[in-house]
């Protein structure tokens, strides 16, 4: 088990922003230190290091998540360990959206009520078929 004296806890931090992991500082032993066991807020990239896992102490507080990047099949596995962790999560607004893969839509969530895809430009608007639209709903 961990020594909780080894760590710096942010619990006043409600908003975290952890984006683009060719720069991913959570290679940083200064930054593995850290914990935010109070997050509401959420923005990241994924696929991530597995080692920002250890930052993320609790993800019981988080009720918003922000994505970018999300295009591997290790993302998704990620994706889905968050929704399974995050019980209070109640909105994912997913960036860059045209590029989403249906396996999206197969990740489940007990909690997750609102669901925004937001696209770069007017251009890029990515309509849903018939049977995508059913693997949305459910």
């Amino acid at each position: 088990c961990p020594n909780p004296s080894d760590y710096w806890s942010y619990s006043a931090v409600k908003f975290l922003s952890h984006e683009f992991p060719e720069n991913d500082q959570a290679k940083d032993p200064i930054f593995l230190s850290a914990r935010f066991p109070k997050l509401e807020y959420l923005k990241m990239s994924f696929a991530f290091e597995y080692t920002f896992w250890s930052c993320l102490s609790s993800l019981q507080y988080l009720k918003s998540l922000h994505i970018t990047c999300l295009h591997t099949d290790v993302a998704y596995d990620q994706l889905q360990e968050f929704l399974r962790r995050a019980k209070a999560l109640t909105k994912i607004v997913i960036y860059q959206a045209q590029g989403l893969d249906l396996k999206f839509f197969s990740l489940t969530s007990s909690s997750v009520r609102q669901l925004n895809l937001v696209y770069e430009s007017r251009t890029d608007i990515r309509y849903f078929h018939p049977v995508e639209c059913k693997l949305i709903a459910h």
